[in-house]
C-alpha cells in the first residue's frame, strides 16, 4: 500500500506543475516591482508549498500539528545542529559546485541579484521561509507518514523528494540536505532542528556573501577604482578552473571531516541519552498520572 507520504508528494508535483503553468500566465500582468523583490519569493514558497499541504490536510480532515516532531530541542542539541550545520559547509558548497559543472547554479545567481536588498530582508526571504516552509513540509509532514519504515530508506526518500524539487539546478545539494536534516529531526523528535539547520546554512551563505562584497567594495573605495581598475587590465588573464576550485573546497572537506564524525557521533549519544530519559519519565508519568514528562528533562 502506497505511503500516505509518497501520496501528497505526486499531489504536490502535480500542484506545482499547475501552479507553474497559471504563474506563467498571470506573472507578465504583476508589477515589476513586485516580481523582483523579495516578497516575492516569500510568497512563491508560502503558495508553492505551504498551500498544497494545507489543501491536502483539509481534503484529509487532519491538523498539521498531529504531524509534527514537537519536542522542545534543548541547548545541547542546538549547539550540535550549528556546530554540525557549519563543518557540513564545505561539503554542501562541494555537491553545489559538481552540479554546477552540468547546470547552471540559479541560487548562486540568486544571491548576486539581491545584492541592493538589505541583510535583513534577503535573510528573511532566502534563510527564514524557505527554513520553515520546506521542513514542516518535507521533515515534518511526509517524513511523518513511513510508520513502520527502517529509517535509513525514510531518510533517502526524503532526501530524493527534496532534490526533485530542487531539479535541476540543485538536486546534488538538496538531497544530501535532506537526508542530513532527516536525521536530525529523527533523533531529536523536533523539528526546529530541522529548521535552525537549514536556516543556519542559508544564513551563512548569504552573510558570506555580502561580507565578501562589502570587503570588495572598502577595497575598490581605498584603492581607488582607476588604480584599480589600471591594476586590473594590467594583471594576466587567469580563470580558476572548476576542477580546481573543486579540488580546493575537497581539500577543505577532508580537514573538516573529522569534526563532523566527532560531532555526529556526540548529537547521536546526546540524544540517545535524552530519549532513554524521556521514554522512562514517560512510563512513570503513566504510572503515577502526572503530566508531560518533557517538561522534567534536563537537557542543560
Amino acid at each position: 500500500m502506497t505511503s500516505p507520504g509518497t501520496l501528497f508528494f505526486i499531489f504536490l508535483l502535480v500542484y506545482q506543475f499547475v501552479f507553474a503553468q497559471l504563474l506563467y500566465w498571470v506573472r507578465p500582468f504583476l508589477p515589476d516591482i513586485f516580481v523582483q523583490s523579495m516578497a516575492f519569493i516569500v510568497v512563491g514558497h508560502l503558495l508553492a508549498l505551504l498551500l498544497p499541504l494545507a489543501i491536502w490536510l483539509a481534503i484529509k480532515k487532519e491538523r498539521l500539528s498531529a504531524h509534527m516532531p514537537s519536542m522542545k530541542l534543548g541547548r545541547i542539541n542546538g549547539i550540535l545542529v550549528v556546530a554540525i550545520s557549519f563543518f557540513l559547509l564545505p561539503f554542501m558548497g562541494l555537491l553545489s559546485a559538481i552540479a554546477s559543472m552540468f547546470v547552471p547554479n540559479v541560487a548562486a545567481g540568486l544571491l548576486g541579484q539581491t545584492a541592493q536588498h538589505s541583510v535583513w530582508v534577503m535573510l528573511l526571504a532566502v534563510a527564514v521561509t524557505p527554513a520553515v516552509v520546506e521542513e514542516v513540509v518535507f521533515r515534518g509532514y511526509i517524513q511523518s507518514q513511513y510508520h513502520g519504515w527502517v529509517f535509513w530508506r525514510v531518510a533517502a526518500l526524503n532526501g530524493l523528494f527534496f532534490a526533485v524539487i530542487h531539479a535541476p539546478q540543485q538536486w546534488l545539494y538538496a538531497f544530501a540536505m535532506g537526508v542530513v536534516m532527516a536525521y536530525m529531526v529523527h533523533y531529536t523528535r523536533s523539528i526546529r532542528a530541522g529548521i535552525l539547520a537549514h536556516f543556519f546554512m542559508n544564513a551563512f551563505n548569504i552573510v558570506l556573501f555580502r561580507g565578501i562584497l562589502w570587503l570588495y567594495q572598502q577595497a575598490a573605495e581605498y584603492v581607488g577604482i582607476y588604480i584599480y581598475e589600471a591594476f586590473e587590465s594590467a594583471a594576466p588573464e587567469y580563470e580558476v578552473s572548476e576542477w580546481a576550485a573543486i579540488a580546493g573546497v575537497g581539500v577543505l572537506c577532508l580537514v573538516f571531516l573529522p569534526f563532523v564524525i566527532i560531532l555526529w557521533r556526540a548529537f547521536i549519544s546526546h540524544n540517545r541519552q535524552r530519549m532513554t530519559a524521556y521514554d522512562i519519565k514517560t512510563a512513570l508519568a503513566e504510572g503515577s498520572g502526572e503530566g508531560d514528562p518533557e517538561e522534567k528533562i534536563d537537557e542543560e
